[in-house]
């Protein structure tokens, strides 16, 4: 049930909305003010929050990156598991919107995660990171279903950057992960 407060900067009314991926609010004035498409129109004055779950095994990796994320404005970080079956239960109870996922994990790679967790729920973003990236890995991460691929060595902007890409249906392969650009070029994730 949307719920009207107070006078915003500039005039106008907030209405805010709960849904299931937090609160987003709409500046009713701003939205008839801005121009272009109604979607376009929409989708500027749309503040949402993105829960992102972390699997990793290396904890003091896991952590950093899980407090990154919690920090970085419409980012939620709901915490960090150390293995697949851990992930699966945590996106069937806490349903995050996107997982950034390492390769390299006990009893079930990355890889077999990315295609669990996306059995487990299908609209899921999944984010590869890894420490030994190369083409073949890069490869099966994408026919496995991962939106984007990084080297664990990648700043946390182009991790954040690669989660946004993810959202907003774009793939994000992180050159430095590989160095035969012929190999870049020629794999699309879609």
């Amino acid at each position: 049930t949307p719920q009207v407060g107070g006078p915003q900067a500039g005039g106008g009314m907030l209405i805010v909305f709960a849904a299931s991926k937090g609160e987003f609010a709409i500046n009713p004035k701003r939205v008839r003010q801005a121009g272009g498409t109604q979607k376009e129109r929409m989708t500027a004055t749309i503040l949402s929050t993105v829960k992102v779950l972390i699997v990793d095994d290396h904890r003091s990796y896991a952590e950093a990156l899980s407090l990154a994320v919690s920090i970085e404005p419409g980012f939620e970080s709901i915490g960090s598991v150390p293995d697949v079956m851990s992930a699966i239960t945590t996106v069937l109870e806490q349903r995050p919107d996107v997982v950034i996922i390492d390769w390299q994990l006990p009893v079930v790679d990355g890889v077999e995660g990315v295609r669990r967790l996306l059995v487990a729920d299908p609209r899921l973003k999944l984010v590869m990171i890894t420490g030994h990236a190369d083409a073949s890995l890069r490869r099966l991460a994408a026919l496995a279903g991962a939106s984007a691929f990084l080297a664990k060595e990648s700043s946390i902007s182009e991790i954040l950057q690669a989660v946004r890409d993810a959202m907003n249906g774009d793939a994000f392969i992180d050159v430095t992960a590989d160095a035969n650009e012929d190999t870049m070029s020629a794999l699309s994730l879609t």
